[in-house]
């Protein structure tokens, strides 16, 4: 018996045996070691599988999260990071001669600010809720994430070596961007709870329209990446007929999931790559057909029946008073508020350290729907969802922690405004992924504004891809004088250099 038969015939037997075992598991109605099957295939996927671009995407741009036991909700580019880790020790191990990574000079302001961290942390050590699990809010889970952004930060150039790199991982966001929204969008028609409570159990936030449609509120973030993609030509090298569908999928997705800060934060996305594009002059031509749709917007909302309920005109609440009521959404400025106004009361009693995350004891313990409600504000209080990033980032850190993240962020706006006007003719793939990034750090200033905290690790990536960025250029034209230096000490004309 040769070789392949030996091969065909172990490989048989193993489907065998995985079919019989997967038989046995659907008839015994337990679907949950299916799950666990996949996340283990998965893990192995990621440790044999060639480069980290993938595997980086999917990781940020993934809305589940992995069913951890003890904490609740850890992010899913956690799991990838440990898995590209390992694999990259592996890979040094084995190889022995793996090329230097990027030298990627981050700016002094992020050190501080994670040390700052650490020291705050340092103050009131928390753990993960092993002991009353269920009824405690530990605040572990907010300090894991930023140890996730700063692992992230620290080791995306081990993982993102070359130009190509930078761009690959760029468009692997916008394909499972895509590929999430076409999952999804099909379901927002189901209205059905057992899918919704199926997929909240994996992470994933999920709350109903007024029409009883299914409401995906990470939706607006896979929208925005596909008009970046769509408007940023250099990034794809797409057709313009191709690069328009994606703007028209990027913007049916932001308004199918019915966030106003998601709507405009799209609009500032979508104005600041005209700008930095075309100038000033494309954004005054821009900023006409937009006020023209706000009034239109405004008409229909106060003229249309909405007998049927609002549905996706939910995103007209905002310029609507008469929508947002119709559609509950002025609630969440309400709800927004309580939440605002007690972490400024907890910011005003400990300005400078700060409380924190967590400490909350039996903060599940509940007898009615009044101590519901109340023990809810508290919970968001305490683990940084009170949905605005410099309130809760200012009540955890104090003062000094906003201050030295504020540095960082401006610092970084700047810094790829620079490079993105610098380099758009000279470098047009460079300016295009700068632009990328000081786009969505623009829209992420109402992003933080209206909901995400401070150890939000899409944001902590764009402040690191953009340095990461330009360390990769600085690296080619270094290397690229260095070729040309050794060229001429050998006698070869400029055109035989090798690049």
């Amino acid at each position: 018996m040769n070789p392949n038969q030996i091969r065909a015939l172990v490989t048989l037997g193993l489907c065998l045996a995985l079919a019989s075992f997967l038989g046995y598991v659907v008839a015994a109605g337990n679907y949950e070691i299916i799950i666990y099957l996949i996340y283990v295939a998965l893990g192995i996927f990621m440790i044999v599988a060639p480069g980290y671009t993938g595997l980086i995407a999917l990781g940020l741009v993934c809305p589940f999260g992995p069913p951890t036991p003890f904490i609740y909700n850890v992010p899913f580019v956690a799991l990838i990071l440990g898995a590209c880790i390992t694999k990259y020790v592996l890979r040094r191990w084995i190889a022995r001669r793996d090329p230097p990574a990027p030298q990627t000079n981050l700016p002094v302001s992020f050190y501080l600010f994670f040390a700052w961290v650490f020291v705050r942390y340092c103050l009131d050590p928390v753990a993960p809720n092993v002991r009353g699990f269920g009824e405690n809010v530990s605040g572990f889970r907010a300090y894991l994430g930023y140890a996730t952004c700063l692992t992230l930060v620290v080791f995306l150039r081990c993982f993102l070596r070359s130009r190509g790199d930078a761009l690959a991982v760029v468009r692997w966001m916008g394909i499972f961007s895509l590929f999430f929204i076409l999952l999804l969008v099909p379901l927002i028609f189901t209205k059905s709870g057992a899918i919704a409570e199926a997929l909240m159990r994996f992470g994933l936030y999920v709350t109903v329209f007024d029409n009883g449609w299914l409401r995906f509120v990470v939706l607006p973030g896979f929208g925005s990446t596909l008009v970046a993609l769509g408007l940023l030509p250099s990034l794809t090298n797409w057709s313009s007929g191709r690069r328009r569908l994606l703007v028209a999928v990027g913007m049916a997705a932001i308004i199918m999931g019915g966030n106003r800060g998601s709507f405009l934060m799209a609009l500032l996305l979508i104005l600041t790559i005209a700008y930095v594009r075309r100038g000033f002059g494309t954004v005054c031509v821009l900023a006409a057909p937009i006020v023209i749709c706000m009034v239109v917007f405004g008409y229909i909302a106060e003229n249309f029946r909405f007998d049927q309920g609002v549905g996706f005109f939910r995103i007209l609440a905002l310029t609507s008073r008469r929508v947002a009521e119709q559609s509950g959404a002025d609630a969440t400025i309400s709800w927004r508020k309580v939440r605002w106004e007690r972490a400024m009361e907890d910011i005003r009693a400990r300005p400078v350290v700060g409380h924190g995350y967590g400490g909350l004891e039996r903060a599940f313990v509940f007898g009615d729907m009044s101590q519901r409600e109340a023990a809810a504000i508290d919970i968001g209080v305490a683990t940084g969802g009170i949905h605005n990033g410099f309130i809760s980032g200012t009540r955890a850190l104090g003062v000094p922690g906003l201050v030295l993240f504020l540095c960082a962020f401006i610092g970084q706006l700047i810094f790829n405004w620079k490079h993105a006007v610098r380099y758009r003719t000279s470098d047009p793939a460079i300016s295009d992924l700068h632009c990328f990034v000081f786009a969505n750090l623009v829209g992420m200033t109402v992003g933080i504004y209206v909901g995400a905290d401070l150890n939000s690790h899409h944001l902590w990536f764009y402040l690191g891809f953009g340095c990461l960025v330009a360390a990769l250029r600085k690296r080619q034209v270094l290397s690229t004088e260095g070729s040309e230096s050794r060229a001429e000490e050998v006698g070869l004309a400029p055109q035989q250099v090798p690049t």
